[in-house]
């Protein structure tokens, strides 16, 4: 077959080079429900003398599900065998949750005993984590000790981890007043507050603990702060945790950064024209004890906020106040043009 060369748009284009290659036909992807509905309990690991042997594994309230649920319920030795296993599996995880839920507490205490021992291999795990924070959902603070208990071992490295940090900030949440909690929550202040700060999954756990925790555990990560405070206030991450702390800190904790942060008028400008920093700026305006310092130091750079994206939001939120509200306010600064 001849072959002939043409140029098109800059391309350099062979004709009648050789047929056309035919069209790739549209592949069915298989669907979670297949899936699920072909898999059985036997190919999970179980013992030939389960009961439950040969159920589907299904993510609806069929028949395996449920049998599971009351085996785990009436304590059953080859299903309660069997939670460790289905735990770390990516559709036995999901079976399991189905099946606690339909056993409930009962059937959630079984788990607990089968999980018991290696939670800190569970909190790594995309699939097993999950089944630890039902547990941590489901059952009551001294139930669920031992797994706070088994996370100190390695509290930093489970508080940094992609799937880890969620079963710290759940703890925190459900029994964050236990004495196990607690101790997992200064073993991972022990090490480094400022790089939990600036983690990408590390921030969530120490947002939980401004939240969540003791008054020593907001003054340690508050002192962490404010040792670098306007980069933290602008680093992607320590930035949320800034808010937090500005948000639901006391006044003797929140208000150091804030006092620290509008000290220098420039300082506030430059938060505000980042991208990161203009939500430190935005909690700065919800205390009423810093708001009007920092509207007269946005109003006298308007200019230069006009310029900027970030900026110019916060102006027009500024500009949706109101006069009546800036009026009000202890300040009573109006800037014409801008607070309209």
């Amino acid at each position: 077959m001849s072959t002939s060369l043409v140029v098109k748009n800059t391309f350099i284009c062979a004709l009648d080079a050789e047929a056309l290659s035919p069209v790739r036909g549209v592949c069915r992807r298989r669907s979670s429900s297949d899936s699920l509905g072909s898999t059985t309990c036997g190919s999970f690991g179980q013992s030939d003398d389960d009961s439950w042997e040969g159920t589907t594994a299904s993510g609806d309230d069929g028949a395996g599900a449920s049998a599971f649920a009351e085996e785990l319920e009436a304590g059953g030795a080859g299903a309660a065998a069997a939670c460790a296993a289905l735990a770390f599996d990516p559709l036995g995880s999901c079976w399991l949750l189905r099946a606690m839920e339909l056993g409930g507490v009962g059937a959630a205490k079984v788990v607990s005993t089968a999980m018991a021992g290696g939670v800190c291999k569970a909190a790594r795990s995309a699939h097993a984590c999950a089944v630890l924070e039902s547990l941590i959902c489901m059952l009551s603070t001294d139930e669920v000790s031992f797994i706070a208990s088994e996370m100190c071992a390695a509290a930093m490295q489970i508080a940094t981890h992609v799937h880890g940090h969620a079963v710290v900030c759940r703890l925190l949440e459900y029994s964050g007043g236990a004495a196990p909690t607690l101790a997992l929550a200064d073993a991972v202040l022990a090490e480094d507050a400022a790089v939990l700060c600036c983690h990408k999954f590390g921030h969530h756990v120490a947002m939980s603990l401004l939240s969540n925790g003791l008054t020593r555990h907001r003054r340690a990560i508050v002192t962490a702060l404010f040792g670098r405070l306007p980069r933290f206030a602008r680093h992607r991450f320590a930035s949320s945790v800034v808010v937090q702390a500005l948000s639901q800190c006391a006044d003797e904790e929140g208000g150091v950064l804030a006092a620290q942060l509008v000290a220098t008028p420039v300082e506030i400008v430059g938060l505000a024209v980042h991208n990161f920093g203009v939500a430190v700026v935005r909690a700065l305006l919800d205390m009423p004890a810093f708001r009007p310092h920092v509207m007269v130091v946005l109003a006298k750079a308007s200019k230069r906020m006009m310029k900027d994206k970030f900026g110019r939001g916060i102006m027009m939120e500024l500009a949706g106040i109101g006069r009546a509200f800036v009026e009000a306010d202890d300040a009573g600064v109006y800037a014409p043009g801008i607070l309209a």
